[in-house]
């Protein structure tokens, strides 16, 4: 049994020998974060090697004190208590016990890291130009010897690093949160095993969040697990680094715990204001005019729109994913950005890591700059983002491209369509397709490495524009990357919009705040019963006209997205423009119009949130537990969530007027039950009628709503419709004062795109509301300002009882009295 045979304080950390030659090291960091690393014997503490922290942490101020049974080490608020014998370990915040670690609580062992190694096979290559490209291209095949892009592998290089087990004792009625983006859905990441792995679906985050108000972070890139009521307890397991490396932070809140993630990985910048509109995208516009053509139409129908996407396939063809526009399909790129922009619409286009045949491929394997797969680009090696930047730029970026879609940032998928998979098998078949390419300690990490290189290249290039990069694969630190995920290829199910809800929630508590979904699903599909463990992809024939079960299940998805960070329609197989849901008057088109108003509407409060994302790392999609922890019963509810402080989302999550194929629903209520959380009152949005917290209530939930309610104290500005969202800047905001408690909120206002807003040219000001004396008190505004800024504002004040008054604000306080 490992136990402590000496204590050794210094003055920035304490290090413990155990009898086996290992070590651990305790540091603070912060007066709630403690950093615990463990060696295996032999062997120092090393650097990180994976690039998620921006920097090492400096050490924080630390009390240590060893007595004869234990080691008490205390950052401030948290301290860890470690018991010699044993090395049981318990973690109390503000002197209550959170949670311990068993005896077997520590468990590491020596392995070798594999680096893979390769070089290009420049064996019967000529000099002079390609070869001819084969008739029929399968994307990711690999290259024919002897063409570019071919690549002698070469025996690995092995590195010294270790594999380990943490372990840790949850109460019996706790429920673990986080861990990235799986597709099991539901509220309790215990429920089922995590593995911890790119895939599509899955984009891992090593980080766990408890409903007590701590989280653990582990700094490690390679494969993991996180394995619940097992052999060995409750474990995540770290594969291959070169210690066992991890934070425990902890102020008591969700909150905090993302504010800790944060501080310690980075934080997330703005992102255009514009990104908060509605996005349209399928699978593919295949020409120019086609394109430019659904611009046209949502401007000529009236329907908000901010954003265009160009999928796959663009490119010439028979290569695959090369940086430029196909000339015969696209023959004047700068035209169609022109037209595009002329309207008003940002535009968002397709990019891949691995590209096939052309001169992309042959750039980057002429320098050496390719994985071993002689595919996918080094996005590891900064001058192999150099260049993949250089293509980007010179075949796209030039013209005017908005942002970027980065898709298949696995970057290798090792599942094909069709396969039935265990999930078991598939972690297997993940594994070694990525340590063929990749160091093993560094597996999860290519999406993280590849948004920097965007992010940093883009910003070199240009201050103009505010990076976007729309991301199929996240990791921890990603966030400061500007980057959005979204959940993968997911299919047009019930069941599947269902686990979209928790899916979101899990990665927002992981502390990446931006998280997108394809609305609607990507594939017209279904999988075998309840889909865990199982992967079986099956068309269904939703282009029949008039199937109103497709158009229901789009329509409430369309409901749900709306309130996520990113507003988004994408998908294969159906249209998902608009007008492929009836005709304006029919009730699914008039709805999904009525649900982008709406977000439009609130883009002022959406917009603000942004900023409190970026200046006081807040989360916008939030699971209960965030602000009710201490109501036990909003912390297990699996279909709601908040969105910002105000508003409770009660997506609707089943079929009450259609089967599939459209045939009807007979004697369904069109209503949902909905968990009103206790310690605060709640507004119904719609009717405006209120109801105490604390209970289950039966809400109406037509077709044209979703149940949807505002807490008591709420303060939540709004504006009209808008076309896009920086169409009428100087529009008065509607400032929606919901009575019941005191409330706060700060509004925010800048360029709305571009870089000046961290040299302070932006404005905010707090809005608050003294229930008692029914006044609402408006702050001196704040900040340098910008280039354009409305310099007075009319603010139509409207209380929940019905009181209206009309102010002019130019930016010094004042009080209104209701």
């Amino acid at each position: 049994m490992m136990h402590v045979v000496k204590t050794e304080i210094r003055k920035d950390s304490v290090i413990l020998y155990t009898n086996s030659g290992e070590k651990l090291r305790l540091m603070a960091c912060r007066d709630d974060i403690v950093r615990l690393s463990m060696t295996v014997s032999g062997r120092d503490f090393e650097p990180s090697v994976t690039g998620i922290l921006p920097a090492e942490p400096a050490p924080a101020p630390f009390t240590a004190e060893e007595t004869p049974s234990h080691v008490i080490f205390s950052a401030g608020r948290v301290r860890v208590t470690v018991r010699k014998k044993n090395m049981e370990t318990r973690y109390d915040l503000d002197g209550k016990y959170l949670c311990g670690q068993p005896y077997t609580g520590f468990e590491i062992a020596p392995k070798e890291a594999t680096i893979p190694q390769a070089s290009p096979n420049y064996a019967g290559i000529g000099a002079e130009s390609l070869p001819e490209p084969p008739k029929v291209h399968v994307p990711g095949s690999p290259a024919f010897p002897g063409t570019p892009g071919s690549m002698l592998r070469e025996e690995p290089l092995r590195v010294p690093a270790c594999c380990g087990r943490i372990a840790f004792n949850f109460e019996a009625d706790e429920r673990i949160y986080g861990l990235g983006q799986n597709d099991h859905g539901g509220i309790d990441r215990r429920r089922f095993p995590q593995y911890l792995i790119q895939h599509n679906f899955k984009a891992p985050v090593p980080c766990f969040v408890s409903d007590r108000g701590y989280g653990v972070f582990v700094d490690t890139g390679s494969y993991a697990e996180f394995v619940c009521g097992g052999y060995h307890g409750n474990i995540f397991y770290i594969d291959s680094a070169p210690m066992i490396d991890y934070y425990f932070i902890s102020s008591g809140t969700l909150d905090g715990f993302v504010d800790g993630y944060r501080f310690l990985t980075g934080q997330a910048p703005m992102m255009p204001k514009w990104l908060f509109g509605y996005t349209q995208c399928k699978a593919e516009y295949k020409t120019q005019e086609e394109i430019v053509s659904v611009v046209r139409e949502y401007r000529r129908r009236k329907v908000p729109l901010d954003q265009i996407v160009q999928d796959w396939q663009y490119w010439p063809r028979p290569v695959w994913s090369e940086k430029k526009f196909d000339p015969e399909r696209y023959p004047d790129p700068q035209k169609m950005l022109d037209d595009i922009h002329g309207m008003n619409v940002h535009f968002m286009i397709s990019s891949w890591p691995n590209s096939k045949r052309g001169e992309n491929q042959k750039e980057l394997w002429e320098k050496n700059q390719l994985l071993p797969d002689g595919a996918v680009y080094n996005a590891f090696d900064p001058a192999a983002g150099e260049t993949f930047w250089g293509q980007l730029n010179r075949g796209l970026f030039r013209y005017g491209v908005d942002a970027w879609w980065c898709d298949c940032t696995e970057p290798y998928e090792a599942v094909q369509v069709g396969e039935q998979v265990t999930y078991d098998e598939l972690k297997r078949r993940e594994y070694e397709l990525a340590t063929k390419n990749m160091d093993s300690r560094k597996i999860n990490l290519f999406a993280l490495a590849n948004s920097r290189n965007i992010y940093e290249n883009q910003r070199k290039t240009t201050e103009e524009k505010r990076v976007v990069n729309l991301t199929r694969s996240g990791y921890a630190g990603q966030q400061r990357y500007s980057t959005v995920v979204w959940s993968g290829d997911i299919f047009a199910t019930w069941q599947d919009l269902r686990r979209q809800v928790m899916e979101g929630v899990h990665y927002c508590v992981s502390g990446l705040p931006y998280w997108s979904v394809d609305i609607g699903g990507w594939y017209q599909t279904k999988r075998d019963g309840e889909g865990h463990g199982i992967f079986i992809w099956q068309y269904l024939d939703c282009e029949k006209e008039g199937d109103f079960g497709w158009y229901e299940l789009y329509t409430r998805w369309l409901q749900f997205a709306a309130f996520v960070p990113m507003f988004r329609s994408h998908g294969t197989d159906t249209p998902r423009e608009i007008w492929n849901f009836g005709d304006e008057g029919s009730v699914f088109y008039d709805t999904i119009k009525k649900f982008i108003e709406l977000r439009y509407r609130l883009l002022p409060y959406i917009y603000s949130l942004a900023w409190q994302i970026t200046s006081r790392s807040s989360t916008l999609m939030r699971m209960l537990a965030f602000d009710f922890m201490a109501d036990k019963k909003a912390c297990g509810v699996e279909d709601e969530f908040m969105f910002g402080p105000a508003l409770l989302v009660c997506p609707v999550l089943e079929p009450m007027y259609y089967e599939g194929g459209g045939e009807p629903v007979e004697n369904h209520p069109k209503t949902r039950e909905v968990y009103l959380p206790a310690c605060a009152g709640w507004y119904d949005w719609w009717t405006g009628d209120f109801l105490e917290g604390g209970q289950t209530v039966t809400a109406d939930a037509p077709l044209e709503k979703i149940p949807l309610f505002v807490r008591a104290g709420s303060i939540v500005p709004m504006t009209g419709v808008k076309q896009y969202a920086c169409e009428r800047e100087s529009d008065p905001y509607e400032i929606r004062i919901f009575e019941g408690a005191d409330g706060s909120f700060t509004v925010y206002e800048d360029a709305g795109d571009g870089y000046a807003y961290e040299k302070g040219e932006y404005l905010e000001y707090d809005l608050h509301w003294n229930d008692a004396k029914r006044t609402l008190t408006i702050s001196d505004r704040r900040g340098k300002g910008f280039s354009g800024m409305t310099e007075e504002r009319i603010l139509k004040l409207r209380t929940s009882s019905g009181s209206e008054q009309e102010v002019t604000y130019s930016g010094k306080s004042l009080s209104v009295k209701f």
